[in-house]
């Protein structure tokens, strides 16, 4: 039988997951389209991803199959050379590495891709295809804010509440006066909300709305009337306890936009019968346009894609941790996330396949859930570290119905997909919970490594004052400082502006920074935090090179660190894990089937380019997976046969064109 190559590929990509997590709730049926997908397929026990084990650089190489010290994104925030130490990148803009992606290399023979919140992948590269979103973590979200670690375009989620919640908007119920619109005979409270516009990207002009409670006809607050005015008729929605409103569309002002819509949603939380009481949750305000390639596109999904979510950033994780509402309203969250997503995917993929010009022929997509899940909650989800049953209980099942949310998600995507579909699923890495405490940048202090002024540093980045404290550092006196997740930089004269190690000095730096942290004890656990640390001449072998690779690479001991970053590819505790996951399934891919090799992130591009006769990006690195592969020699035994019938036909035609004879018509 002639070999037909699989006719699409669906890349679902999940931030984050824990292997053994996915499996055991594969195993207990809460995961039904992964557990079918994986089932009629093949399931890597042992995909080491990228080290350091972090989202930017390896979510570009699952799309380029080319290594960090290619890309250049060597960590979540990159060092150019040429700047002041210290001063980093978040690396999401697709501008600053040249590796071709795989859409890019698609493109060449006519196929077309939809790519969706793909990290690292924005501005788009495409020429012929679709895109949304791709410069952070989620729509919505940016990284590299001079302010915050991350930003949203207009406002994160808010919360409206007469009694108080760390970063929340308190609010006084008061007697409702000079509203238009009320009903004679009713009794009516109001409350003036005042917007915040939490880490915003923008600056945001001043909004005030206004909430008008309504007693029903036993005299109990039931009804919360939120609006633009003191007016019944500018109403956007009417709820009660436990009630989310529609999608709502209003326009926000920004000094930098001017007008620009946002759509959100809103829920009621509580509300006493007294009426004196009361929560008010706001979703973030997602912008509608302004993420898509070609420009507009996302707009058209708003108004044409049914979309039952929405385009939100870090859904409800931090204010869920901060006790703002319950788990079902985390869930309920998560679904409007989940549910954007696969609802815009869903209509991408019909859009494109409603004219054979358009349809579509590769489709990636990247969910970031699990991984702020993880930071935020690793340690109650782990039994080693939540000892009480009961709240370990609790919080796994909330996890288990993330997971839940999450493949029903794909699950719609997928029934959009036909049935000659390579599917893939894949991750950056796992996650684990909080381990011991270690600050590099504090044993390089104790070194005399890194010297620091006496004065705080009002300006100091988080990722560079995890390492300083917000202390000035003294460049005039530090020979190495620690930045980024995983490296330590020399301060070397000629290449850094304020360098002062001479060049003929630099070896020797590197081997007392080593020296320091192989030194270093942790005084709490007794044990060395450091597992290795080497000189970038000799980091070749982890892929890691180049000038946004640091002097000396290190990496955490599997008991130290947070989620994931400067931890083994391999690394286990207690639930955690940091394999990452690679499952294939579809036409060409063996069934069932569990493979023990070494599998790495590089190689889902070569085997997928495979199976599909497509190009090889320029930069591929990786190899294909071949024993994952029903027969390997497929693609080579099709050539064969085609080749034979060409060799055939070729001799026909050769004897055809020798005969001596011709025939004509007679004329007349």
């Amino acid at each position: 039988m002639a070999y037909r190559p699989p006719e699409k590929l669906v890349v679902f990509g999940i931030d984050g997951p824990i292997l053994p997590t996915l499996q055991r709730l594969m195993g207990e049926g809460r995961m039904p389209l992964m557990r079918k997908l994986v089932e009629s397929g093949t399931w890597a026990e042992n995909c080491l991803v990228p080290y350091p084990t972090i989202t930017p650089p390896n979510w570009t190489t699952i799309a380029t199959g080319a290594s960090a010290g290619r890309t250049g994104f060597t960590d979540f925030n990159v060092h150019w050379k040429g700047e002041p130490l210290g001063m980093t990148h978040a690396a999401f803009d697709s501008r600053w590495h040249t590796a071709e992606y795989l859409w890019e290399a698609a493109e060449k023979i006519g196929k077309k891709s939809i790519v969706i919140n793909w990290p690292s992948s924005w501005p788009a590269r495409m020429q012929d295809g679709y895109q949304l979103a791709g410069y952070g973590l989620s729509m919505n979200e940016w990284h590299d804010h001079p302010t915050f670690h991350h930003a949203y375009t207009f406002s994160g989620d808010a919360l409206f509440a007469t009694d108080d919640y760390v970063e929340g908007t308190l609010i006084e119920v008061e007697d409702a006066e000079d509203w238009q619109g009320l009903s004679a005979g009713v009794e009516y409270l109001e409350a003036e909300l005042r917007w915040r516009f939490r880490f915003s990207k923008y600056t945001m002009q001043p909004l005030t709305w206004h909430v008008l409670l309504e007693a029903d006809s036993h005299g109990d607050f039931t009804t919360a009337h939120i609006c633009e005015a003191r007016d019944l008729a500018t109403s956007m929605c009417s709820l009660k306890v436990g009630e989310w409103s529609d999608n709502i569309v209003r326009e926000f002002a920004s000094k930098e936009l001017g007008n620009t819509e946002a759509v959100f949603r809103i829920k009621l939380l509580d509300l006493s019968a007294d009426g004196e009481t009361m929560t008010l949750f706001v979703t973030p305000l997602c912008q509608i346009g302004g993420s898509a390639y070609p420009e507009g596109l996302d707009r058209e999904i708003h108004e044409n894609g049914n979309c039952r979510g929405l385009p939100a950033p870090y859904l409800g994780l931090r204010t869920f941790r901060m006790g703002w509402f319950d788990a079902d309203t985390f869930i309920e969250l998560c679904d409007m996330h989940h549910q954007w997503f696969a609802d815009a995917a869903r209509y991408l993929m019909r859009r494109a396949d409603s004219s054979a010009q358009e349809s579509w022929d590769l489709f990636f997509i990247h969910i970031h859930t699990p991984d702020y899940f993880y930071h935020l909650f690793a340690s109650e989800v782990d039994p080693t570290l939540n000892r009480d049953a009961e709240s370990l209980k609790r919080w796994q099942e909330v996890e288990a119905r993330m997971y839940e949310s999450l493949d029903r998600a794909f699950g719609d995507m997928a029934a959009a997909a036909p049935r000659r579909t390579l599917y893939a699923y894949v991750s950056d890495h796992g996650a684990k919970a909080n381990g011991y405490k270690c600050n590099p940048g504090q044993i390089l202090i104790d070194a005399g490594l890194t010297v620091l002024k006496e004065e705080d540093d009002p300006d100091a980045v988080a990722h560079f004052a995890m390492y300083t404290g917000r202390k000035q550092v003294d460049w005039s006196k530090t020979r190495a400082a620690a930045s980024g997740s995983s490296y330590i930089w020399v301060n070397l004269k000629g290449r850094d502006p304020e360098g002062i190690v001479e060049p003929e000095d630099y070896v020797s730096v590197q081997n007392e920074i080593i020296k320091a942290l192989y030194d270093y004890t942790d005084p709490e656990s007794g044990l060395k935090p450091i597992a290795f640390a080497f000189k970038k001449q000799n980091a070749r072998f982890l892929d890691l090179y180049g000038d946004t690779t640091g002097d000396v690479v290190f990496c955490y001991a599997d008991e130290f660190g947070s989620q994931h970053g400067p931890q083994f590819p391999s690394a286990t505790q207690g639930m955690g894990d940091m394999r990452g996951l690679f499952a294939l399934s579809g036409p060409g891919v063996k069934q069932g089937h569990v493979l023990e090799r070494n599998v790495n992130l590089k190689d889902l591009v070569p085997t997928v380019c495979y199976l599909m006769d497509l190009p090889l990006p320029a930069d591929c690195e990786g190899s294909v997976v071949y024993q994952a592969l029903e027969d390997p020699d497929a693609p080579l035994k099709e050539r064969m046969r085609l080749q034979r019938h060409v060799d055939v036909l070729s001799g026909v035609a050769e004897s055809e064109a020798a005969m001596t004879h011709t025939y004509h018509k007679a004329e007349g």
